[in-house]
């Protein structure tokens, strides 16, 4: 296992989705730490030590919605993808619908779940980010028969 602690960062909007994904994410991850942050604006300031998370821990991960107020999901991740720092952190992405823009090869094949397919996708999710913190998902590459099953579904809905 890592010798560092796991901390993922949850930026969610909707509560219940929240709190069932850091339930998978706590079960699939033991010792992983979660921070929920609910919009845009906040998660940009996180991931930049800004304001009132100066003394934030950079993220092992991060599981982000699209949808979020203030700023979106995709900004965060044009953020991350821009940062030298940042763009290490793996980022599992989570939405409530799918959109042409959103697919495998537009968002650089990033794991993408859509939340609306029912609760084997919030497992899928935990299952995805256990994969990372052990190492057998190459960040960028869908490795994983669940990923890939996901992507095939987003692809076909768009």
């Amino acid at each position: 296992m890592n010798s560092k602690k796991f901390h993922i960062l949850l930026v969610e909007d909707d509560h219940l989705d929240a709190h069932i994904t850091k339930k998978y994410l706590a079960q699939a991850i033991e010792d992983a730490s979660i921070e929920h942050i609910s919009d845009g604006p906040s998660a940009v300031d996180y991931l930049l030590k800004r304001k009132v998370f100066r003394k934030a821990t950079t993220p092992s991960l991060l599981v982000l919605d699209l949808n979020l107020p203030g700023v979106s999901g995709l900004e965060i991740v044009q953020l991350v993808y821009a940062n030298k720092v940042l763009k290490k952190i793996p980022i599992l992405i989570i939405s409530g619908e799918a959109k042409k823009e959103w697919s495998a090869e537009a968002m650089g094949s990033l794991p993408v779940f859509i939340k609306w397919m029912g609760m084997k996708d919030f497992k899928s999710i935990a299952r995805a980010a256990r994969d990372i913190y052990l190492g057998r998902l190459a960040y960028g590459h869908l490795a994983s028969k669940d990923l890939q099953s996901t992507v095939e579904k987003i692809d076909g809905l768009v």
